[in-house]
């Protein structure tokens, strides 16, 4: 009855533009606000027997009168604080997810800038150098731009039903980069093309495999969070992309100091078939997302 009373005395003084009250609910106190522009500022206070934790939440005065009615009061604080407790829940949770995919964003921007540069001067060096990895390490890169591309995509629409064609194109990234790698490392193996020594690249090449690898690492984080299979496997392309550097660091390194020019082609095939299996996983996840989707209609 008190509850009651204090919800019609708020609403006393609310209007079209400002329609709601403010339940303020504390240890051993109820505070019921509402205000308006016209009218001015309403606040009742009721003591009542709650030791939960501290709450606000706006309610239709209309509505709340109605459930106010229905309800015995004996159900009414268990029930308040059950749906409050839920709504909190949903909140913090919708709070990480949106903290969480602003940081995917920035992580996805971070890549592309690094790729834009790494593409310009790993090919640079790389055909300077007549280095197939280098060459390779920055085609790599031209289509990490793409997939991260494909990724802010995804994660800008927020939309589930675009994941399977997220994951194809990604798929399809990982396709395209075992058959340029593929082609050209089996065409230098079987020439016999001997590679220059690279120092800068293979200076940089250090540097993108710890970079790519903590953004590998964070991203896959991020899509386990996010429950975002598309994130996950970009991480995945990202985390190759580190191992990449560490298998072309080592197959220029074994070139320079040794002379095995065949280590730079056999670096650069090794890419290529890591790469067609990341394909195949990329749409086989598709074909698992598209049959959960079509399960659940």
């Amino acid at each position: 009855e008190k509850m009651l009373s204090a919800v019609r005395r708020a609403a006393l003084l609310t209007s079209e533009d400002s329609s709601s009250i403010v339940m303020h609910v504390e240890s051993g106190l109820m505070r019921v606000t509402s205000s308006a522009p016209e009218t001015g500022e309403a606040k009742v206070e009721l003591e009542i027997s709650y030791d939960g934790p501290e709450m606000e939440l706006g309610f239709n005065p209309d509505f709340l009168k109605d459930f106010l009615k229905a309800r015995a009061r004996d159900e009414l604080a268990t029930c308040a604080y059950e749906h409050a407790r839920k709504a909190r829940v949903k909140i913090e949770r919708l709070c990480v997810r949106d903290t969480t995919t602003r940081t995917a964003l920035r992580l996805q921007y971070l890549t592309i800038g690094w790729n834009i540069g790494e593409a310009f001067l790993t090919i640079g060096l790389g055909i300077a150098a007549a280095s197939l990895a280098l060459i390779a390490f920055g085609t790599d890169s031209i289509i990490e731009l793409f997939a991260s591309g494909v990724v802010v995509w995804h994660l800008r629409r927020g939309d589930a039903g675009m994941t399977s064609r997220a994951l194809r194109l990604l798929g399809a990234s990982f396709g395209v980069l075992a058959v340029v790698l593929g082609s050209a490392a089996i065409r230098d193996l079987a020439t016999g093309r001997v590679a220059e020594a690279s120092p800068w690249g293979i200076a940089y090449l250090g540097a993108t495999a710890v970079v790519m690898t903590g953004l590998g690492i964070a991203k896959r984080r991020a899509g386990r969070t996010l429950d975002s299979p598309p994130l996950a496997r970009e991480g995945d392309l990202t985390l190759l992309d580190g191992a990449l550097a560490f298998g072309t660091l080592i197959g220029l390194s074994l070139n320079a100091v040794l002379g095995w020019w065949w280590a730079d082609p056999g670096a650069a095939l090794l890419i290529a078939i890591i790469a067609v299996n990341e394909a195949r996983e990329a749409f086989e996840e598709a074909r698992e997302h598209d049959g959960v989707a079509e399960g659940a209609r």
